[in-house]
C-alpha cells in the first residue's frame, strides 16, 4: 500500500512538469490565464501577426473644392447706399450673395442711426422686399450694387398724431360750403409714393397717386 502512494506521487510530480495542453476548442476564462503557458501566448500572437484582413477597397470621391455657388456666395459685393432726398449722405457695405435686403437694412440701420422701420431701400427706383436676397438685384458677374435710400418719417403714437395734425379754420367758398383745407407740403406726397409703390405695381402706383393729387387739387379750386 505505501508503495502505491510513493508510485502515485511521484507520478503527479512528473505530470506538473510537463506542460498543460489544450485542445483547439478549449477557451480559458479570463480568470484562469495564468494557466496558460507563455509560449502558447506568444504562439497566437505571432497568428495574429500574420493575419491580413481582405477589405473591399473604397474609392473617396476627390474635393475639387468650392462649386460654383460656393465660390460665388464666398465672394463680398460692395453695396454702395445713397439717400434718395434730404441731406445727401451715402455709406458702403459688404454683403455676400445669400444676404438678405433685411441684413442690407440692418447695416443701414446702424449706418445712419435710425429705425429700421423708417428704411426703404429702392433699385432702379423699385422699392426691395426685404425678403429678397443680394442676389437678386445682381446681373451675372457683378460685384458692385448702387442702392438709393429713403428714410421715412417715425412712426408716432395716434394720440400725437391727433394732436399735431392742424387743420386751418373752416372757410366759406361761394357755395357758402364750409371746407377744411389740410395743408399738405412736397415731402408728404413723396413719402406717399414710395408708400404706393411698397404696396402696388408702378402701373397703378402712378394711377392712384394722380388721383389723390388731382382730389386734392380740387378741393383748394
Amino acid at each position: 500500500m505505501e508503495a502505491e502512494k510513493c508510485f502515485a506521487r511521484s507520478f503527479l510530480q512528473q505530470l506538473e512538469q510537463k506542460p498543460v495542453k489544450f485542445s483547439e476548442e478549449f477557451i480559458a476564462p479570463l480568470s484562469r490565464l495564468d494557466i496558460v503557458p507563455q509560449e502558447v501566448i506568444l504562439n497566437e500572437k505571432k497568428k495574429l501577426t500574420k493575419i491580413q484582413l481582405n477589405l473591399p477597397e473604397i474609392n473617396l470621391p476627390q474635393w475639387d473644392g468650392l462649386n460654383e455657388v460656393e465660390k460665388r456666395d464666398s465672394e463680398q459685393i460692395d453695396i454702395t447706399i445713397k439717400t434718395l432726398r434730404g441731406p445727401k449722405k451715402t455709406t458702403n457695405i459688404k454683403a455676400r450673395h445669400s444676404d438678405t435686403i433685411y441684413c442690407i437694412k440692418k447695416s443701414v440701420s446702424n449706418a445712419f442711426n435710425v429705425d429700421l422701420s423708417q428704411i426703404r431701400l429702392l433699385n432702379k427706383g423699385k422699392v426691395l422686399m426685404d425678403t429678397k436676397l443680394v442676389s437678386d438685384i445682381l446681373e451675372s458677374n457683378q460685384t458692385k450694387a448702387l442702392l438709393q435710400l429713403m428714410i421715412m418719417e417715425k412712426k408716432v403714437p395716434a394720440e400725437k398724431t391727433q394732436i399735431s395734425c392742424k387743420i386751418t379754420e373752416p372757410t366759406t367758398t361761394t357755395q357758402n360750403e364750409t371746407v377744411q383745407l389740410l395743408k399738405l407740403d412736397t415731402s408728404f406726397w413723396e413719402d406717399l409714393k414710395a408708400f404706393l409703390s411698397t404696396k402696388l405695381d408702378s402701373n397703378t402706383c402712378h394711377a392712384l397717386y394722380n388721383i389723390f393729387k388731382q382730389a386734392y387739387a380740387n378741393t383748394k379750386t
